[in-house]
């Protein structure tokens, strides 16, 4: 499974700034991986969409 670049750049820095504003480290790993997965479906969407 191939991750989209942005997704991918922007789920770590979510998943930073999750840890720095709540310093809880598993909610930052739960939050950093549902954010790159979601932002990766979205992206890849928008690409397919442009196609049509």
């Amino acid at each position: 499974m191939k991750l989209h670049p942005y997704a991918l750049i922007l789920g770590i820095g979510i998943a930073v700034m999750v840890l720095f504003a709540l310093r809880h480290p598993l909610f930052a790993i739960f939050a950093g991986l549902l954010s790159t997965f979601g932002l990766d479906m979205y992206f890849k969407s928008k690409i397919t969409d442009d196609k049509k």
